[in-house]
């Protein structure tokens, strides 16, 4: 008799121990699953229900679930999905710094190019009086506003131009030479070859508009200029515009 009290005893432990846990186990499915969503990368909210599981320390009861609502987060675009094509924002400073660029760019390409160098390959003077100097040689004349005829340069648009001379003077002879601006002295260069030989030389810078005309004048006073080109005339437009 309690030979078969024990065994009815044993089969009614297991029961209950299967029950249990073919109970449990939608339970455990369902926080794999959980925990399975909360590994995926974030993409659009949803709302959803989770479970809170308590089991008491020492129970012997099953644990109990109460449900929480709340937003959880499912993944619904593969990787990179959905973000190709998505530009970020410029920045401001980028794009003033891309239109001044794209300004100056346009202001170059109107712009009209204006550079001469001219030299005397042959020696220049003496003269009697206050004379326009001819330069023999002209090495550049971008822009066409040099005249080797009269030696004189036309500013082609308004701007801002640069021009410098250089004067030889040999044979203890001395040479003077004024750089003029629609006639007017702008500045002088005095070159003495003391005992032998000498140069000098200047430069200036200039506002000029369209149709100003620059040339160099030699001085009676010291009415010689040495060439083979070491006496030189040039100039350049820095900028244009007034």
């Amino acid at each position: 008799m309690r030979a078969n009290f024990d065994t009815a005893l044993t089969l009614v432990f297991v029961f209950s121990l299967a029950m249990t846990s073919e109970a449990r186990s939608p339970r455990r499915n369902r926080n794999r699953a959980k925990a399975r969503n909360s590994d995926l990368p974030t993409g659009a909210e949803e709302d959803g229900v989770c479970e809170l599981e308590v089991t008491c320390p020492g129970g012997n009861g099953s644990p109990v679930s109460y449900p929480i609502k709340g937003p959880r987060r499912l993944a619904r675009e593969s990787s990179g999905k959905g973000k190709q094509g998505r530009k970020l924002p410029e920045k401001e400073d980028d794009r003033v710094e891309e239109a001044d660029k794209s300004q100056n760019q346009n202001q170059n390409q109107n712009q009209t190019r204006v550079a001469f160098f001219a030299g005397l390959g042959k020696s220049f003077g003496p003269v009697d009086k206050n004379t326009d100097v001819l330069f023999d040689k002209v090495v550049t004349n971008l822009g066409g506003g040099f005249s080797e005829d009269t030696g004189r340069f036309t500013a082609p648009a308004d701007g801002t131009y640069v021009f410098s001379l250089t004067i030889a003077a040999q044979g203890r002879r001395r040479a003077a030479v004024e750089l003029s601006l629609n006639g007017r002295m702008v500045i002088t260069v005095w070159a003495e070859s003391l005992p032998y030989w000498a140069t000098s030389s200047g430069t200036a810078i200039l506002n000029l508009r369209t149709g100003d005309k620059v040339w160099l004048v030699l001085l009676q006073r010291a009415a010689y200029l040495y060439g083979y080109m070491y006496s030189t005339f040039s100039g350049y437009c820095l900028y244009q515009g007034v």
